[in-house]
């Protein structure tokens, strides 16, 4: 990081009240493995952030932010994402591009599409795409064959894909609040599926027995 990218984080985290980053040293920004700027009522992240590259963890949950910086692509080494409740209408491709990356919090922002490059983040575990308007799960979702949470609650989906059973290592399901009629028989076919939720559908008394059989 050069001296003058450390110079202007410091003075905006002043002016933002992140206390926590406007204390820390120079010598000790390369060694910064978690940054949180949530709830810090911020509308852009600034680009020298994106110079940290050891960040492994990123939290920009609760501001109203509208997009995030293609510079995201130079943390190569993260692992946690959660850009939820903000104003963020897609997810651009450079976040598909971690690679390393194993849990993504997207919930609770306009987003209405999921965006089939969801299928690059091969190293995927946990995925929150709950409080969005999704009314429809892409194709690729169900070759993310590390992933073991989802959380798609509050969204418009109507139909989930028997090739969920392909998703082999999921543990947890939530589905509360969506418009679904039915849910697949193959979910009773993932043998690693601990719970799962479906509260507040259109789900009919008899369907059930299915959910019971897990």
């Amino acid at each position: 990081m050069t001296k003058s990218s450390f110079k202007y984080i410091i003075k905006w985290a002043k002016e933002n009240d992140a206390y926590d980053i406007a204390n820390i040293k120079k010598e000790d920004f390369n060694d910064i493995k978690e940054l949180n700027l949530s709830n810090l009522d911020i509308t852009e992240i600034p680009l020298e952030f994106f110079e940290i590259e050891n960040i492994e963890s990123l939290y920009i949950s609760m501001n109203y932010i509208k997009k995030i910086p293609k510079e995201i692509a130079n943390l190569k080494n993260l692992k946690n994402l959660d850009i939820s409740s903000n104003k963020i209408r897609y997810i651009n491709k450079e976040i598909f591009e971690l690679k390393n990356l194993k849990s993504l919090n997207i919930s609770y922002n306009y987003i209405y599409k999921l965006n089939k490059n969801i299928k690059m983040l091969e190293k995927l575990e946990e995925l929150d795409i709950s409080g969005c308007s999704i009314s429809y799960l892409p194709d690729e979702i169900y070759e993310l064959h590390n992933i073991k949470f989802i959380d798609a609650s509050f969204n418009k989906i109507k139909k989930i894909d028997s090739r969920i059973q392909n998703l082999k290592k999921l543990k947890e399901l939530i589905l509360d609040s969506n418009e679904l009629d039915d849910i697949p028989e193959e979910l009773i076919k993932l043998k690693k599926l601990k719970f799962i939720s479906i509260l507040e559908n259109n789900i009919k008394s008899e369907n059930n027995i299915k959910i019971n059989k897990l």
